[in-house]
């Protein structure tokens, strides 16, 4: 049976959205909306969202203050439960949470409604507290979706019984992210969009452009994201020689960003760990082409030598050597950029949601052929 109405637990909500998951949420939730599924979205309480779209109903919890990041999602999941308990409408179909801060809230919400759950995995947890939230979501769920082959790797190996696994890419607005007209006098540059924390690689990536300016003097490297090594990042720019080249834009958004990927000359994604890798995902749908770490869901994005190039995380003389050629050669850009476009439409949200809807029928009608 197709859902009707659902329920989504998440941490996420733009505009506070402190990785792609926030990102993924409200695509997801709109577009299930379009095709007639209704969306109880539950957040902690934040001021200024963004307008929830026709079909999508926030749900803003006010959450007690907290000791720790544990604490605080478990006062979360406690106060959505009651929320839930309080009236939440009886023609919920299914209840979908997205990651470790909101299992206790899904399996809370299921025995309170009756209803099967979906547990979604967008970023796997270390051994500890977070872990220990995220397998309760694995044992508990009647179905784990996972993001990409390299997280289902990751989630297959533990030593817990886990619910059985549906590999279900995150999506692309491919109307909001597409190719635009490029002049030809442009002055080249590469592209990073992302936080500024180790995991993202940005070091690699700064020392990668020290050889690619001593053979394109011009070239640029524009910095989109902040974080907690931003000043580190900018001290070791300048400490390498590489100013004014390399310029630091904090985070941007909307027209904005969509500008930027459009015009880049080739998106660079040194990532030392993506689950997924939506900047990726963007950047091939805006028609240019990336270079990213062979790590992790990179891998099931970019086809190496087709649309980018995929390379050895924290190798930055690989790196280097690929940003180079593609700054030099427009033609093999031009090229991976039309590739780009094809692949990214293989990850257009209508598609992924379609099939996420699929699998939401699939789940409901096991609860109900088991009895449940």
């Amino acid at each position: 049976m197709l859902p009707r109405r659902v329920v989504f637990l998440a941490s996420e909500y733009p505009p506070h959205v402190y990785g792609g998951l926030g990102t993924v949420i409200a695509a997801l939730s709109r577009t299930l909306a379009q095709r007639s599924v209704a969306v109880e979205l539950f957040v902690p309480q934040q001021p200024g969202y963004a307008a929830a779209p026709p079909g999508v109903r926030l749900h803003e919890i006010a959450v007690e203050e907290a000791t720790s990041n544990e604490e605080y999602w478990q006062n979360f999941c406690r106060q959505a439960v009651v929320r839930a308990k309080e009236g939440l409408a009886e023609d919920i179909d299914l209840v979908h949470c997205h990651d470790w801060m909101t299992a206790p809230a899904g399996i809370g919400f299921r025995d309170v409604l009756g209803v099967p759950l979906v547990f979604s995995v967008h970023l796997p947890q270390a051994p500890g507290p977070y872990r220990r939230m995220e397998d309760l979501g694995l044992v508990q769920a009647d179905a784990v979706i996972v993001n990409s082959q390299a997280v289902a790797d990751e989630v297959g190996e533990r030593p817990v019984g886990i619910a059985p696994l549906a590999i279900l890419p995150n999506g692309v607005d491919t109307t909001a992210y597409h190719p635009a007209v490029r002049p030809p006098s442009r002055e080249p540059y590469v592209l990073f969009v992302g936080r500024l924390v180790p995991q993202k690689g940005v070091d690699v990536l700064l020392r990668a452009f020290g050889a690619v300016l001593r053979r394109i003097p011009r070239a640029r490297l524009l910095v989109v994201g902040d974080g907690e090594q931003r000043l580190y990042l900018e001290r070791m720019a300048r400490a390498l020689g590489l100013m004014p080249q390399v310029v630091f834009l904090g985070w941007q958004t909307g027209p904005e960003l969509v500008h930027l990927y459009q015009q880049a000359e080739v998106l660079a994604v040194p990532s030392v760990y993506e689950p997924f890798g939506l900047v990726a995902l963007e950047g091939l749908a805006c028609g240019r082409p990336v270079v990213a770490s062979r790590t992790g869901g990179l891998a099931d994005i970019v086809t190496d030598g087709t649309d980018g190039w995929l390379v050895d995380p924290a190798d930055h003389l690989q790196l280097a050597q690929r940003l180079a050629w593609l700054l030099l050669d427009r033609r093999l850009a031009e090229g991976f950029g039309s590739a780009a476009v094809a692949r990214a439409a293989q990850f257009a949200w209508e598609a992924v949601t379609a099939r996420t809807q699929r699998l939401y029928a699939d789940v409901i009608d096991g609860r109900r052929s088991d009895g449940s």
